[in-house]
């Protein structure tokens, strides 16, 4: 294990080039090394398994970077004496993005292969990983799915349950990508954005195909997210996601990516539809009954798709409490776009994404 103190921002992006250290087999890449960067802040419980999971199956020319985002480390942290663990220590927390781009600058790997320190990789993710690029060469970024196994708590399997239905509705090729795991080619990379923090790895993507850059949805490739919310947590995250995407889509005039779920997940025309219907119940409430049953049942039916999906993987009686969560919900969100509004059209917040 190597460890590095301090940190120095620079304003400048940068560019990385390809490492020569390639092998080749009759004139074609055979091998590509990885450099695992894991950006962490506090994550105590689950930083040994993510861990735990990559050296079991990181190869000896592959190397481990742990960027400690201005938290505390556990005392018995694993794999201390293995030389290919270099842990470097940020002088503040400034958000995963910004750890995560430090360690893309320290990396000398051919693939730049991003783990959040609460996901466990798959026991064939990094082979896998390294197949896709290595059969197509002008793959820019690529990301994994999401397990569905039980979580911890009503709060947290049904945020990991979400993001698993909006993932399994993808397309391959997309303009954004879920950053809990995802692997980028060195020598196409591009920084992460220091001004969000909600919202980091779809406006990553978005710059990424915006520049280009092929990025693909490996469906086939899924890691264990143990991040735990709770009810607190949960409401402040999702408020603060759909604020920095009401600014983002005001700043970027990016509302087209509205109309296509495949493309963009966090937001798509249904989704969009369903909270409108979801304003509208309390009015409906007052105007005439038939009028409030029609629009519950519209807004049922608009996410029958959501409530099945959470009825094959958890039963009847969590799904009665996701429609009492996602309705609840809905509103945190308008209040998170509201807000994300007034402060756009008022000048008073920018993400100064670069």
């Amino acid at each position: 294990m190597i460890w590095r103190t301090g940190f120095e921002q620079s304003k400048k992006a940068f560019m990385i080039t390809t490492s020569d250290g390639l092998k080749e087999s009759e004139g074609k890449i055979s091998e590509l090394t990885v450099s695992f960067i894991i950006p962490y802040f506090n994550s105590g419980k689950t930083i040994a398994a993510c861990l735990q999971a990559i050296f079991n199956q990181a190869k000896i020319t592959d190397e481990i970077l742990l960027i400690n985002d201005g938290g505390l480390l556990p005392k018995d942290l694993p794999y201390l004496n293995d030389e290919r663990l270099k842990c470097f220590s940020l002088n503040e927390n400034q958000g995963s993005a910004a750890a995560r781009d430090f360690g893309a600058h320290k990396a000398q790997g051919d693939l730049l292969l991003f783990v959040d320190a609460d996901v466990a990789l798959s026991s064939t993710a990094r082979s896998m990983m390294e197949k896709r690029f290595l059969e197509d060469l002008s793959l820019s970024l690529c990301f994994a799915g999401l397990e569905i196994s039980p979580k911890s708590g009503f709060f947290s399997d049904y945020k990991n349950l979400y993001m698993s239905y909006i993932l399994s509705h993808l397309v391959e090729q997309l303009n954004y990508v879920y950053g809990c795991c995802c692997v980028s080619r060195r020598s196409t990379y591009l920084p992460w954005p220091r001004g969000v923090r909600y919202i980091d790895d779809s406006v990553w993507g978005y710059e990424y195909f915006r520049s280009g850059k092929k990025i693909v949805f490996a469906s086939d490739i899924l890691v264990d997210h143990q991040k735990e919310y709770k009810l607190g947590s949960l409401i402040k995250n999702d408020f603060r996601v759909a604020r920095e995407f009401m600014i983002f889509f005001l700043e970027r005039k990016r509302w087209s990516v509205v109309t296509a779920q495949e493309k963009f997940g966090h937001t798509s025309l249904s989704q969009v539809f369903s909270l409108i219907v979801a304003v509208l119940i309390p009015f409906c409430f007052f105007l005439h009954p038939l009028l409030l049953g029609l629009a519950i049942m519209i807004w049922v039916f608009v996410q029958f798709g959501f409530w099945s999906y959470f009825f094959k993987q958890r039963g009847f009686l969590f799904v009665l409490k996701a429609v009492a969560w996602t309705y609840f919900d809905h509103f945190i969100y308008l209040s998170g776009m509201v807000v994300g509004l007034f402060l756009s059209v008022l000048g008073l917040r920018k993400l100064h994404v670069h």
